[in-house]
């Protein structure tokens, strides 16, 4: 879409905005933006009296004279990645040894997007920031199964002195389910100044995403315990009754 007036003309798609114009604030700017990521400007006079934030997007201005200001920043920092859920999973059901609950990854952080700052001259502070998102956090491994009982012995019938079965032994138990791996952060953006005047007033910030903690790993289930062993059956004496 095309808007044109006597001292601007605007331009516009899903992904783009383009701008020329006398004069130029950024906080008309701004709320503009939207999803777009690419940030084109194109002005005699630039006025920073707002933040301009576009997470990864592509922003250049072209302006003969650039004011900055205590609220004068540019941020195409990538976006955070997501955290994977904080709890652990659930433990299995008993005697589901051979399932193992493992956490789930993190998102990985995005990437920064990249400024280009060209013209005359900047009068006053500017702030222009491209840092990596942070990978998300990993979910913790899950706790294993625990293992089933034991069978109990049988006991001996129809026999004299009959020794009880032993019990059986308890299941084994779960594994422990691994943690989850973080979100890899993401990579620093890129910025590019070229003024003939004011870059001394120009400061700069461009990283890679912080290192995300690992999650911790689940505990292995307890074994089941061993079956009770059958009751031992007593010989009893017998004798038979005398003959009268």
């Amino acid at each position: 879409m095309r808007r044109i007036t006597d001292s601007r003309t605007v331009i516009t798609t899903d992904t783009r905005l383009e701008i020329a114009a006398v004069e130029l604030r950024a906080s008309e700017l701004g709320p503009q933006i939207g999803a777009r990521t690419q940030i084109v400007v194109t002005a005699d006079r630039m006025i920073f009296d707002a933040p301009l934030v576009a997470p990864a997007a592509l922003i250049q201005l072209t302006a003969r004279e650039f004011i900055g200001g205590s609220k004068a920043q540019v941020d195409v920092s990538g976006r955070d990645g997501k955290d994977a859920p904080q709890t652990r999973k659930p433990k299995p059901p008993l005697g589901h040894h051979n399932r193992r609950p493992d956490g789930e990854n993190g998102e990985n952080g995005h990437n920064a997007g990249r400024i280009e700052v060209m013209g005359w001259s900047l009068t006053g502070p500017l702030q222009l920031t491209a840092r990596g998102g942070e990978g998300g956090l990993a979910q913790p491994g899950g706790h294993g199964a625990d293992g089933k009982p034991g069978r109990n012995g049988r006991n001996p019938r129809n026999a004299y002195d009959g020794q009880g079965e032993p019990g059986g032994d308890g299941g084994p138990a779960g594994h422990a389910g691994h943690a989850g791996t973080p979100g890899t952060s993401g990579d620093g953006g890129m910025i590019v100044v070229r003024l003939a005047h004011g870059t001394a007033d120009v400061e700069t910030d461009v990283a890679g995403g912080s290192e995300v903690p690992a999650a911790t790993h689940g505990e292995p289930g307890d074994p089941g315990d061993a079956g009770r062993g059958g009751r031992r059956t007593d010989c009893a004496e017998y004798v038979d009754p005398p003959v009268v």
